[in-house]
């Protein structure tokens, strides 16, 4: 059972321009990063392996697909090169914006890739490195 840090709709995101890009939560807003994946909307991410493969997809429940791939319970190109890792994520309103966007992203050079997840992940660190850890309060004790 994962246990998220917050409580469900407990931060909502602003909803992006009709049209326009949508909205980009950078890394270290662990409020915006974990809930913005439980409000109803897209997601485009960007997955990495520790070699340095990039993968490019859109879910409806970024959340639960990151812990998907971190388990190994998908199979795919995902698992045969180990991207388990979240580098870079926007949401989207609708499926047409969020499919037009990850076309968008594949076509372009690695080198433009990876200058994307640095506008918001400049040292490369899985933005989803804490989600589905318990959070405890000043008088509880960690159990192994």
């Amino acid at each position: 059972m994962l246990i998220l840090p917050m409580p469900f709709g407990a931060f909502q995101p602003p909803k992006p321009a009709l049209g326009g890009p949508a909205t980009v939560f950078p890394w270290g807003r662990e409020q915006g990063l974990l809930a913005s994946c439980h409000v109803r909307r897209l997601h485009l991410s960007i997955l990495g392996s520790h070699t340095g493969t990039l993968y490019i997809g859109v879910t409806s429940n970024l959340y639960l697909r990151v812990m998907q791939h971190k388990e190994g319970t998908l199979e795919g190109f995902t698992a045969a090169y180990g991207c388990n890792r979240l580098l870079y994520f926007e949401g989207y309103e609708g499926i047409r914006a969020a499919i037009a966007r990850e076309k968008q992203l594949k076509d372009l050079r690695r080198e433009k890739k990876l200058n994307l997840i640095r506008t918001i992940n400049p040292e490369f660190k899985d933005l989803a490195q804490t989600w589905g850890w318990k959070m405890i309060t000043v008088h509880e004790k960690m159990h192994p």
